[in-house]
């Protein structure tokens, strides 16, 4: 009787462990307040024709190619990146030149037009503001 006990109590640990390790589609909780200098969104086109992008944190500084590039993001994983942000928050797409550490730049540029209107549709979707300058500079 002891090891039936035994066993049952087994199972029925098994079972809880086991459900709680399968909660499954909860959404990741979005921070309540908006970032205190908004974020940069930068896009390039690498070496296999395939668009690249990242969202960095606002700062008052220049970043570097280094951070820029140092963990790119495909379409999919920008729009995903732009829904954890919080609601209302302001991301700047910037699309000028970038130094290396050596001083070698890199120019940064916008997808086409569907692309950038994909990313655009998508982060409305998520209520985050989403700016770029026009291409006179304004």
């Amino acid at each position: 009787m002891r090891k039936q006990n035994f066993f049952h109590l087994l199972v029925i640990l098994f079972l809880l462990f086991g459900y709680g390790c399968a909660v499954t589609g909860i959404e990741p909780t979005r921070p309540t307040k908006t970032a205190f200098k908004g974020m940069e969104l930068y896009s390039w086109q690498g070496d296999n024709v395939e668009w690249s992008f990242a969202i960095l944190t606002g700062t008052n500084r220049l970043k570097s190619a280094e951070e820029v590039l140092a963990n790119p993001l495909d379409i999919e994983e920008v729009k995903e990146g732009l829904c954890q942000l919080a609601v209302g928050e302001q991301v700047f797409w910037i699309d000028w030149e970038i130094s290396y550490a050596n001083g070698e730049g890199f120019e940064l540029d916008r997808p086409p037009r569907e692309m950038m209107d994909e990313v655009f549709d998508h982060a409305a979707s998520c209520e985050v503001d989403l700016f770029v300058s026009l291409e006179d500079g304004n």
